[in-house]
Order: structure tokens, then C-alpha cells, then sequence
């Protein structure tokens, strides 16, 4: 909440094409092999999430402003919850079904492009659910436990 800290933020990442750029960073280094996921791989990974939500927010007329406007991505962080909270319990019940059809033995890069499909597809198909019949009645909630805004004359 200080404009020093803005506008030292803006002069590295206020560019139109900053929050792209991070982006494509991002990519660079999520996808450098590594048999670990900790250490310095991760750090570094974590340090260019950062940048590229830092880059967003500091310009929102950036680059990457229309992509995340579009109805998809927003869908998605809308049932973003949801996606996170039940990947893990989907992956498991896809792993199980996959290797009950006998998918389970198919060569392994197939194996992992059916797997990576079968449980992002069946992870957003529980997630919306539990979005619409679960999630929408808590968060018709609330409005009722915000303060009063205080009127001041």
C-alpha cells in the first residue's frame, strides 16, 4: 500500500507485453526437466508465478487481457475451487477405471495424454457440480455477513 512499492513494481513490469512475457517464462521453466520438484527448480517457479500475477494486476490492459477475460477462463476460476479440490479424489477413480478397461498398459506417453484428459475432463465435470448444487447456496450466503457499510456525513 505504498506508491513507492507501485511504481518500483510498474517500472519493471508496467509494459504492455510484461505479463506475456512472464508468461512465456513461466512455460520456459515449468517444463525444464527436473527430478525434483523442490530446490531451486521450485523457487524459481514459484518466483515466476508470482511475476506473472504481479505483471496482471499492475497493468490490466496487458497483453494476456484478453485471453483472461475469455468465457472459458473465467468458467474456470469460477469452479477453481472446486477443481483443486477434487482432483486428487477424480485422479484416483480415473487410475482405477483406466486400468480396469486394460489403458493402464498402453504405451506411456499415450497413457499419461489419456490419463491428463480423462481426469482434467471428469475433474471439471464433478467440479461444476459441486459448484452449482453445493457451492452457489454458501456463496448466496454472503451478503448477510458483510459489515454495514458505515454512511459517514
Amino acid at each position: 500500500h505504498d506508491p513507492r512499492g507501485f511504481r518500483l513494481v510498474h517500472r519493471l513490469l508496467g509494459h504492455r507485453g510484461a505479463a506475456a512475457g512472464c508468461f512465456v517464462a513461466l512455460l520456459v521453466v515449468g517444463n525444464l526437466p527436473s527430478d525434483d520438484i523442490g530446490g531451486w527448480h521450485r523457487a524459481t517457479l514459484q518466483l515466476v508465478m508470482v511475476l506473472v500475477i504481479a505483471a496482471v494486476v499492475v497493468r490490466e490492459d496487458g497483453a494476456l487481457t484478453g485471453a483472461l477475460r475469455h468465457r472459458l477462463v473465467v468458467r474456470i476460476g469460477k469452479v477453481s475451487y472446486g477443481l483443486y479440490l477434487w482432483h486428487m479424489l477424480v485422479m484416483a477413480f480415473v487410475r482405477v477405471a483406466l486400468k480396469a478397461a486394460g489403458l493402464d498398459d498402453a504405451d506411456r506417453l499415450l497413457h499419461r495424454g489419456l490419463l491428463f484428459v480423462a481426469v482434467s475432463g471428469a475433474t471439471w465435470a464433478v467440479s461444476e457440480l459441486s459448484y452449482r448444487l453445493y457451492e452457489t447456496r454458501f456463496l448466496r450466503l454472503k451478503g448477510r455477513f458483510r459489515p454495514a457499510a458505515s454512511s459517514s456525513t
